[in-house]
């Protein structure tokens, strides 16, 4: 997976549950899988920490 996507930062479109499929992340017309160790709401300010084929590991900015 490209690793561009390192870093970069977005408000979550939808909520986030760590126990249930992940909201997806369109890039380039790729649809990708957002997973985190935590419980995020929508609209909390992320960060892309880990890319993997078809999943984005992403963890809440402050």
């Amino acid at each position: 997976m490209n690793n561009d996507l390192v870093g970069h930062r977005f408000i979550l479109p939808d909520d986030l549950n760590v126990y249930l499929q992940g909201a997806n992340f369109d890039f380039s017309g790729v649809s990708l899988q957002m997973q985190s160790e935590k419980i995020l709401p929508k609209g909390t300010l992320v960060e892309i920490s880990q890319s993997d084929v078809g999943a984005l590991y992403v963890k809440a900015k402050t």
